[in-house]
């Protein structure tokens, strides 16, 4: 049997952490440096970039992964590696049940990608973990920020599924439509496949996104504001991990 060596992420012994943060644009992991005590920028291999450093005395790798299921696949399977054992997706969504620049925390997540079905079959649900969830949670309500929690949805198809202006199928038969005659609050291209995938390799995983667009009518937030957002889904991801890791000292202890 070979032994696991990462292709794209290198991570120096001394930078290595337990916590990481994933998201999709490079982009916004320079929102992140902003916030971290002793940021460090590590290297990039294609689209997944990787930095480092402190908040709260808690030691954070952040990590890009691009767009879709299979690159965050293999992101978690780096980052096991490198000694990650819980994991927090910062990223974007398409809104259904939710405003533009509403936070989704999802619950749960349907699965009609193709990568978590490389490592456990579809009678399996994806779901987050529940204690980092009701961490993420907490500080939502107290941040009293506009949030929706629930079941969202996560597809390989970009234009396919998640653009309400292609494919072949007459309107009615759209896959966003039927998501949301059945209460689905929003869309994207990583969630289930984080949820299950973690759970196979022993990861902790939540997902925590911005509504940046409208399902139904293709509306987009302003750049401006898009930004503030991020901003703001940063600092809740990161105090996620702090009050989570507190959680788990307390009980430990």
């Amino acid at each position: 049997m070979h032994s696991f060596s990462p292709r794209f992420l290198r991570c120096p012994p001394e930078a290595r952490a337990p916590w990481a943060i994933l998201m999709g644009d490079p982009a916004r992991l320079e929102v992140l440096l902003g916030f971290l005590e002793d940021p460090r920028r590590i290297g990039q291999e294609r689209e997944f970039a990787l930095v480092a450093g402190r908040y709260c005395g808690e030691r954070i790798l952040g990590v890009s992964t691009g767009m879709g299921a299979p690159a965050t696949a293999i992101a978690l399977e780096e980052l096991r590696y490198f000694g990650v054992q819980v994991a927090i997706r910062a990223g974007t969504m398409l809104a259904l049940h939710a405003d533009l620049g509403d936070f989704i925390l999802a619950w749960g997540a349907v699965r009609m990608e193709g990568t978590s079905t490389t490592y456990l079959p579809l009678s399996f649900p994806a779901m987050a973990d529940p204690d980092l969830f009701y961490s993420l949670r907490s500080v939502l309500i107290e941040s009293g920020v506009p949030h929706r929690i629930g079941l969202v949805a996560t597809s390989d198809g970009f234009y396919s599924v998640l653009s309400r202006t292609s494919g072949s199928q007459p309107e009615d038969e759209k896959p966003l439509q039927l998501l949301y005659r059945h209460g689905v609050i929003g869309a994207d291209m990583e969630t289930s496949a984080l949820y299950i995938t973690g759970m196979t390799l022993g990861i902790r995983c939540a997902s925590l996104c911005v509504a940046t667009v409208g399902g139904l009518d293709g509306r987009t937030l302003e750049n401006g504001q898009r930004r503030q957002k991020e901003e703001l889904l940063i600092r809740i991801a990161l105090e996620g991990i702090v009050r989570f890791a507190r959680r788990s000292e307390k009980e430990e202890g």
